[in-house]
């Protein structure tokens, strides 16, 4: 028997507050996660990149980098409300469109298989010598933030920070010597 509750809630701000299911991502092994989930949560979205715009104060940056997809529109508001022209999105297939892409493989707790990111040329030409801030909603196993180094390694590029909405399991506090910038923390029931 356990004793993890059936839903989460972590306070952000005074009036602000997330809800996470107890989620199984795996019936085999029963293991699981509380499920955190951006997609099509417009108000959502709004409110957190807010609230990471005033936690990302004082740290320099030129773009953002970020993963698809759960991530892409927190970024977009993030960059409406800095005023920022453009940011990145690594994708995880290779498109038609992508000339002279890159590709990094990762293993995501969420996901069985391991993953492909894929970084298209023009982007790639973009972030040279760039100040980058890597996002991505969740920083759980560094899965994600090993394959987004190992494709922008080559560029030339300064990462100043890592970002995102809430650590999983693990209080990140940085990432290969960088910090990481979180609004919250989450943890991970994992086998129950």
């Amino acid at each position: 028997m356990n004793n993890w509750p059936k839903e989460l809630v972590i306070d952000l701000s005074d009036n602000f507050s997330l809800k996470m299911p107890l989620t199984c991502i795996d019936s085999e092994t029963d293991f699981y996660i509380y499920s955190f989930n951006l997609m099509g949560k417009a108000k959502y979205n709004t409110v957190l990149a807010e609230l990471l715009s005033k936690a990302l104060e004082g740290i320099v940056f030129d773009v953002i980098v970020c993963a698809e997809s759960k991530s892409i529109a927190l970024t977009q508001e993030l960059c409406r409300i800095r005023d920022m022209e453009k940011y990145v999105v690594i994708r995880k297939s290779r498109k038609s469109y992508m000339a002279d892409a890159v590709c990094a493989e990762i293993k995501s707790m969420t996901t069985e298989a391991s993953q492909a990111l894929w970084l298209d040329g023009e982007d790639a030409e973009y972030l040279k010598s760039r100040k980058i801030l890597i996002f991505d909603d969740v920083i759980s196993t560094g899965g994600t933030l090993d394959g987004l180094y190992s494709l922008l390694e080559s560029y030339k590029s300064q990462i100043t920070a890592n970002a995102c909405i809430l650590t999983e399991d693990k209080r990140w506090e940085e990432y290969m010597g960088i910090p990481v910038i979180s609004l919250g923390h989450l943890p991970l029931p994992g086998i129950i």
